[in-house]
């Protein structure tokens, strides 16, 4: 098991985002082949897709992983290259399910993964899945060459959702509803897809990330796409811009106009590949790190969302799912998965409360600032009001001194985080 540690603490002007200790611990899955995908139909069970047909499956909450040699799916082939990579997963129970393999189509199990059988009567190509409930699914991707495509599941029947505007630039990537019938998809050309009848029809939204910038050729795919209330929305891209880093569409108006989040565009993410809300309210959204994109980075809000703390792992990260309350899994390149049993981020109310956990004298100071904290294992950072990071040091000793002589005379925020809990206090100090 492998915990991932990292502190660095950014405040904004409406907003902090922290990247501290959490927690997250390496499961190991037998491949080193890149997961793009995981589902939990049950508390036990479980299954992961990724490239080069791997299918895995957990019979165990997610302990173990085990290859299935499943038979049906005959993957598209194109001169010398296969395209035979597992997209996406939703299942319905531990036994009923469907796959999406991009190129090859939709695929359905009905005996826990072993065997598939393909539906012949949905698109060219397959990509985004959602279960409204047990009786409305949903299948996104594009035609052949005719762009964006959404099929319906009615009892029993596909039916191609009406859109107003097909575009053959693109495919739709996700999905994701507020219920039986608002939702948001996502497409690969940047446009976000609306409907308020449960996916009888949908709008063509035009985002910031869907114009052709003149000096680019190409657009930003958006990747995923979060209904959080009736007005709230998030939406993640990667960008195929060069030294350009990516960040979060946010909308506050039903997913009808969208623009760069702010709380999330510094958080050092180059591209965000996926986004995850779990039943608690806490937001997940992970992707590649901008300073080293054989990295990644994932983002987690507070439950307010005016806090996203940040953590740089081992690698880029594709999917999240939640196996209840307090558990997380992220999935990632070469054979990665990470989960986290969790505590909720702490609010600015938390904070507060937690303003005495440690003392700083003298208070201003002008050479050594004495630390007296009721711990003995911490992380310590000193950041200015700008969110630069001045210091950033562990200790083990409940008592230390700081030499502050060569800080500029100003105000600065003092943060301590307890390594074993991960809670997090904070005090201002002013440097003369």
């Amino acid at each position: 098991m492998k915990n991932i540690s990292l502190i660095a603490i950014i405040f904004l002007m409406n907003g902090y985002l922290i990247c501290q200790t959490t927690n997250w611990s390496e499961i190991k899955t037998g491949t080193n082949k890149k997961l793009n995908t995981i589902d939990f139909p049950t508390k036990l069970v479980g299954y992961i897709g990724g490239n080069d047909s791997l299918l895995l499956k957990t019979t165990d909450g997610g302990k173990t992983w085990n290859k299935i040699n499943f038979t049906g799916v005959t993957f598209y082939v194109v001169g010398d290259k296969i395209f035979s990579n597992i997209v996406q997963l939703k299942f319905m129970d531990d036994s009923n399910g469907y796959m999406a393999t991009g190129y090859n189509g939709l695929y359905k199990t009905t005996d826990g993964g072993n065997t598939w059988s393909i539906i012949s009567s949905v698109g060219c190509i397959t990509n985004g899945l959602y279960a409204l409930d047990q009786n409305y699914f949903f299948a996104g991707g594009s035609g052949c060459f005719e762009g964006e495509l959404i099929f319906k599941l009615v009892n029993g029947v596909w039916n191609r959702s009406v859109s107003p505007q097909l575009n053959t630039r693109g495919k739709i990537i996700n999905f994701n509803f507020l219920n039986a019938n608002f939702g948001l998809a996502a497409s690969t050309s940047g446009l976000i897809f609306r409907t308020f009848d449960g996916g009888n029809t949908w709008d063509t939204i035009t985002t910031s990330i869907s114009v052709k910038k003149p000096q680019f050729s190409f657009y930003d795919p958006m990747t995923s796409v979060l209904v959080v209330n009736d007005k709230l929305a998030y939406a993640s891209y990667k960008t195929v811009k060069p030294n350009v880093v990516g960040g979060m569409l946010i909308s506050t108006d039903n997913g009808l106009t969208w623009q760069e989040d702010k709380n999330t565009a510094i958080s050092k993410g180059k591209d965000f590949l996926c986004l995850h809300k779990n039943t608690s309210g806490v937001i997940f959204s992970g992707g590649v790190d901008a300073a080293d994109t054989l990295k990644g980075v994932i983002l987690e809000s507070s439950k307010d969302l005016k806090t996203w703390f940040s953590t740089t792992v081992s690698e880029p990260i594709n999917s999240f799912i939640s196996l209840n309350d307090s558990v997380v899994f992220a999935i990632g390149n070469n054979g990665y998965l990470i989960s986290k049993t969790f505590r909720i981020p702490l609010t600015s109310q938390e904070f507060s409360a937690n303003e005495l956990a440690f003392s700083l004298s003298p208070n201003p100071v002008s050479d050594v600032l004495n630390i007296e904290a009721p711990l003995s294992n911490y992380n310590l950072s000193i950041v200015d009001l700008n969110g630069k990071i001045i210091l950033n040091i562990d200790f083990v000793s409940s008592l230390e001194k700081i030499n502050v002589f060569k800080l500029l005379p100003q105000m600065y925020i003092f943060i301590l985080l307890d390594k074993k809990t991960g809670s997090v206090s904070r005090k201002k100090f002013l440097k003369i």
